[in-house]
């Protein structure tokens, strides 16, 4: 909730420092106001968080409440199987048109070789 975003980055931060990590753990996070009536005005400046900004966390966010997001993203089905192929054909054209195949395998071959 975008009410207990501060509170929450002072606990990561306080955790992160005891870990002694250097990196932050949040790998991207979901701000949501706090009724999920869609009545609270959306603040965009929270995206733009030193925290998020230093470690270049992705930030989504939304006029759901928590519940609300958290039942939209339980629906979703991101996982590749036999019962998407038009998942994997997509993923296949991705990686042809976006990775470098034949750099990828050079690099592999000089980590094996080391």
């Amino acid at each position: 909730s975008s009410r207990r975003l501060q509170d929450s980055l002072t606990q990561i931060q306080r955790i992160s420092a005891q870990h002694q990590l250097t990196e932050s753990p949040l790998s991207g996070i979901i701000i949501t106001t706090a009724d999920g009536n869609h009545s609270v005005e959306r603040d965009d400046t929270i995206v733009n968080n030193p925290y998020f900004q230093e470690h270049q966390i992705p930030v989504v966010n939304t006029n759901l409440d928590t519940y609300g997001s958290f039942v939209k993203i339980s629906s979703i089905e991101v996982k590749i199987n036999t019962r998407t192929p038009w998942k994997s054909k997509r993923a296949i054209e991705l990686i042809r048109d976006h990775v470098n195949l034949d750099l990828l395998m050079d690099r592999m071959e000089l980590k094996s070789i080391t």
